[in-house]
């Protein structure tokens, strides 16, 4: 079972490098570098006719995929820490803790008497 989960995972780690990173880099260095190939006449912000691409736009895509990308690595450090501890030591078992409403009462502090 243990091969099973660590084979899994690999598959995992390997599909996520594909489409959260090499595809995302991919679409980074498109909105970049072939802004420009945009048509100068679409370059305008004319919501009755269907065109919205004023100059801004090229920031207003980039910059949230960038911080994607950057979020999506700080995930595939966490990935590549998960799968070298599976393939190369202990267990690969699920972490999280279950015994969150266990604790359901509230605790009341013992009034002191004199």
């Amino acid at each position: 079972m243990k091969r099973t989960k660590t084979v899994a995972f690999a598959w995992f780690a390997c599909v996520w490098t594909y489409t959260r990173h090499y595809l995302n880099i991919i679409l980074l260095y498109s909105v970049w570098t072939e802004w420009d190939l945009i048509p100068s006449q679409n370059k305008v912000w004319e919501p009755k006719h269907d065109l919205w691409m004023p100059p801004w736009m090229q920031m207003q895509i980039f910059l949230p995929l960038l911080f994607l990308q950057g979020l999506n690595l700080f995930w595939y450090y966490r990935i590549w820490r998960i799968l070298l501890k599976a393939i190369f030591g202990s267990k690969l078992d699920d972490d999280r803790e279950d015994d969150e409403d266990e604790d359901a009462e509230p605790k009341t502090k013992k009034a002191k008497t004199e």
